[in-house]
């Protein structure tokens, strides 16, 4: 196949009149849509059809040394090839990353090794970048739909209209938020491994905005974890996630956790275990059920503070949950010494279980670990029986994801429970 048959963008074309036969112009490129970055042009015209069967509008760049001349094109999606001549994909990410916000997502891809695949989605991660996922080549036509596919997931909102207004976000909207009550939680529950009993929930933040509808932490956690704002957020979110808890368990029918996620910034005040302990107490809601989940990076910024309100909130009887295990740099030194009794296991990790297997021995150990210090282990983003099966098999205690049910406003996490659901929300 030659190139010029694939849609593509000519490498140095500044003006559609420019381009070649058979090349997609710019005044086509003005909504958001995918650009395949690869030299093989196979593997370009494969991508760019899958992207368009999903209704998506593709483009092909064969040269890589022209991607800076079209990153600021409106692509919502890149997929990425790692090993290109002259300018490689590692030296591409430093130029998505020094984009201005929104940056696309991308999505790597490579004949390489597993390990230099994870390496570069680790990098590009640490430079700010959404990596959505990776692709081993060869890979099947079904694996490329999926990564696609989650490609196209939003990240803000599930709820707001394609013609609603750009979302316009400041400090002062949210503080304004905070004082009406615009912050309202979802349940995603918790399975035990085996019984399929319901053991818990995690209660996550949304945003109901007057003109944006229904926005997920994504659109706003950067604006409430300013200074200004992290700790009326933080105790907002515990009092509404109490409250929660208190009607929960007046209803009768379930004696599970709630876990609550607290930013690293929320980690350096000493208040806080004194304030989540006065606020269970007034609403006669039991502390022991109540579980902090913090990440890994959260302890390495102040490990003293840290270590002292962790150790506070675990004498008054909270659980602490460490979110995301995998994905930070603490050693496990620093991780050892905090009185954690949960430890999740990050999606990634699971959504790659099936065919690396280094992520399956990684499992594997992670839970070995906790087991042998006393945590048990949740594994999240399951979202197929094949990845039940590879949990179950490396010995985790619960799973949470869409397999077990998406996250439920109160209401609907009451029925759930009510029901003793045991299957697909």
């Amino acid at each position: 196949m030659h190139a010029t048959a694939i849609p593509s963008i000519a490498a140095g074309s500044a003006r559609p009149h420019s381009a070649p036969a058979g090349v997609i112009g710019r005044a086509h490129r003005a909504a958001a849509g995918v650009l395949v970055v690869d030299d093989d042009p196979v593997i370009c015209d494969m991508v760019c059809t899958e992207a368009r069967r999903l209704g998506m509008r593709a483009d092909a760049l064969t040269d890589a040394r022209a991607l800076n001349q079209h990153l600021s094109d409106g692509y919502g999606t890149i997929v990425l090839d790692l090993l290109m001549p002259e300018v490689d994909g590692i030296e591409l990410l430093r130029s998505i990353s020094a984009l201005d916000h929104p940056r696309p997502r991308v999505i790597v891809m490579s004949g390489l090794t597993e390990r230099v695949l994870e390496s570069a989605r680790t990098l590009g991660l640490d430079l700010g970048i959404r990596v959505s996922d990776v692709l081993h080549k060869p890979f099947r036509a079904t694996e490329l739909r999926e990564v696609l596919v989650r490609a196209l997931e939003p990240e803000a909102s599930n709820d707001r209209s394609a013609g609603s207004a750009p979302l316009e976000l400041t400090e002062a909207a949210l503080a304004e938020a905070l004082s009406r009550g615009e912050l309202v939680m979802h349940f995603q529950p918790q399975q035990h491994i085996g019984s399929n009993a319901i053991a818990g929930a995690e209660a996550l933040v949304r945003w109901n905005h007057p003109r944006h509808g229904l926005l997920a932490p994504a659109a706003f956690i950067a604006l409430a974890e300013s200074p200004r704002l992290v700790n009326a957020f933080t105790d907002t979110v515990m009092s509404a996630v109490i409250a929660a808890g208190a009607r929960i368990f007046a209803s009768g029918g379930y004696d599970g956790r709630l876990s609550v996620n607290v930013s690293p910034l929320g980690m350096n005040d000493l208040s806080l275990p004194d304030r989540l302990a006065r606020a269970c107490s007034s609403a006669g809601f039991p502390a022991n059920r109540m579980v902090v989940e913090i990440t890994e990076t959260s302890i390495s910024s102040d490990g003293v503070v840290a270590l002292d309100i962790l150790t506070r909130l675990r004498m008054k009887g909270v659980g602490l949950s460490i979110d995301d295990f995998g994905t930070g740099h603490s050693s496990l030194e620093r991780l050892s010494i905090a009185p954690f009794d949960e430890l999740k296991i990050d999606r990634h990790f699971i959504r790659k279980m099936q065919s690396d297997g280094t992520a399956r021995a990684l499992v594997s150990g992670a839970v070995r670990m906790a087991h042998d210090v006393g945590m048990q282990v949740v594994a999240e983003g399951v979202e197929t029986p094949a990845d039940y099966l590879a949990v179950q098999a490396c010995g985790c205690d619960l799973v949470q994801g869409y397999l077990v049910s998406r996250p439920l406003p109160l209401d609907q996490f009451l029925d759930f429970i009510g029901r003793g659901s045991s299957g697909r929300a």
